[in-house]
């Protein structure tokens, strides 16, 4: 008898001292919640003018029908869960000089014209889109971005009772911090495994990594994370296991909508 009150005294002891999660935090995110969150962001984006110069869809027709098509392309794979759900559209940020791109939560993508303008053809933009489609269809920036805060910090975000500069900071984080290097290689064999079932070269996003490489002013994006060699060899190989079979590539019709971004 004595040994079980001992032990049922050491049983209430530990119970009282664990940590009790805390109430107000949330476990769950709704896929409308992200999508609301990744309008939230997209709209901070636009209107920070400051340091994004987006360019306005009415203006370029042509390039942001080009842009739809492509994402058109890739969700007719049949590789991606969320076809109806997400917004996936691509905003183009004018800026030569800035060789970088994000996607928000919700598929919504940005990129810079210098991104652009530093890939040759269409089956690495395939590639380089797949890539970052990744990141909304997996759930990887809205998971990214709660590490780096939390869920009711995104939700108050989602529902708009966060200030503004909340948002703004979310923006920023996504813009200059490194996403997990394991988020980084679900995202590179996700686009693989994409394209492979395009019309395509299943090659383009591994050739896409390889022009980066070869840049003599590396994006901060390439220069922090190494092993970019490793990641263009275990793209290729992939390639290779899988029996993809489409060939486009389609450098000339790249460089046409290229001509109609802003010189």
């Amino acid at each position: 008898m004595i040994l079980r009150i001992t032990l049922l005294f050491y049983i209430s002891i530990l119970w009282m001292s664990c940590e009790k999660p805390d109430p107000t935090e949330i476990s769950e995110f709704t896929i409308q919640e992200e999508i609301e969150l990744g309008k939230k962001m997209e709209n901070a984006t636009i209107k920070d003018t400051t340091n994004f110069i987006v360019l306005s869809s009415a203006d370029y027709p042509f390039a942001y029908n080009y842009l739809n098509s492509k994402i058109v392309t890739l969700l007719e794979s049949g590789r991606i869960i969320n076809v109806d759900n997400f917004l996936w559209r691509v905003q183009v940020i004018h800026n030569d000089e800035l060789i970088a791109s994000t996607a928000y939560p919700g598929g919504v993508i940005f990129v810079t014209t210098g991104l652009l303008q530093s890939i040759e053809s269409e089956a690495q933009f395939l590639g380089w889109l797949s890539h970052e489609m990744a990141y909304a269809e997996k759930h990887l920036t809205k998971e990214f971005l709660a590490s780096e805060y939390s869920l009711s910090v995104l939700l108050d975000v989602a529902i708009g009772t966060s200030a503004i500069e909340v948002t703004n900071d979310l923006v920023h984080t996504l813009w200059s911090e490194q996403m997990p290097r394991e988020f980084v290689e679900i995202a590179d064999r996700f686009a693989v495994t994409v394209t492979c079932d395009t019309y395509y070269n299943a090659l383009g996003f591994s050739e896409f990594l390889r022009i980066m490489e070869m840049l003599q002013e590396k994006p901060n994006w390439l220069i922090q994370r190494p092993g970019t060699k490793q990641r263009i060899n275990d793209s290729q190989l992939q390639v290779q296991t899988s029996n993809c079979s489409g060939e486009e590539i389609n450098g000339e019709i790249y460089k046409d909508f290229l001509n109609k971004l802003p010189n």
